[in-house]
């Protein structure tokens, strides 16, 4: 039986690690589900490390390391690379835009996935990059809908509620809008070793995650990933009233 194709689309190696490690590893574990990511840099304005592991010339070739060495531990397929600049792509011109939305484009057509996972609109944690994946995928979601139809599009979240824990009030999506908590308990292992291989971002581990690159402690990650489902074949979801158990809900055609 084929495989179950996720595309992750994000701007940087490491996002995929921060953000949906554990259910990268849950998924290539306990089903057939191929996980595909599509990264629009190399992270080439990203920290060296501390201290530094490389020269800021070899950073992008460093980070491309590392984000193999994460992703083999999660068990993705394929790294597809969109080859644009870290740290420009939300101040990209009319023409590289495009350029990005038809890259973007081009992988989805590749992979055929049945399921995409990108930024929300708030990028996460308000960063730019971030922000113009998520306008460049939607952009690229409007132009394949005549040619494929994507069985499911998610945004990778984090719910209000946590954000406001935190102290932070200008983040995150409201959760009631929040269409699952995947549970990644028993995944939450892999996911320390997938973010401990990207050792030139210790900072970033170290804000997301205090405590847990000393103390080596998995526990201190939290159990769950949440995700809001953005279209159901092609089709958008109210997603105050849509909620669901597993991402791979609603495939059972493919399953």
């Amino acid at each position: 039986m084929n495989p179950i194709k996720i595309l992750i689309i994000y701007a940087h190696p490491d996002d995929e690690s921060f953000g949906n490690a554990g259910t990268i590893a849950k998924y290539t574990t306990e089903k057939n589900v191929e996980f595909h990511i599509a990264c629009a840099t190399r992270g080439e304005a990203g920290k060296l490390g501390d201290p530094p592991l490389t020269t800021r010339e070899e950073l992008g070739a460093y980070r491309e390391m590392e984000m193999a060495q994460a992703t083999r531990i999660l068990g993705v397929k394929q790294i597809h690379y969109l080859d644009f600049l870290d740290g420009t792509l939300h101040m990209l011109s009319d023409t590289e835009n495009e350029q990005l939305v038809k890259s973007i484009v081009k992988v989805i057509l590749d992979v055929k996935p049945h399921i995409i996972i990108t930024f929300p609109e708030d990028g996460i944690s308000l960063h730019k990059d971030h922000i113009a994946i998520h306008f460049a995928t939607k952009a690229a979601l409007d132009i394949v809908k005549n040619t494929y139809t994507i069985p499911k599009v998610y945004y990778s979240v984090v719910p209000k509620s946590i954000y406001h824990s935190r102290g932070l009030l200008d983040r995150g999506v409201d959760d009631q809008f929040v269409t699952i908590k995947e549970d990644i308990d028993l995944y939450r292992k892999q996911k320390l070793e997938a973010l401990k291989k990207y050792k030139t971002q210790i900072f970033s581990v170290n804000k997301v995650y205090p405590g847990l690159l000393d103390s080596n402690d998995w526990s201190i990650i939290p159990k769950y990933e949440f995700y809001q489902l953005i279209r159901l074949y092609g089709k958008s979801v109210d997603g105050s009233t849509y909620h669901e158990t597993s991402i791979l809900d609603h495939l059972s055609d493919y399953a």
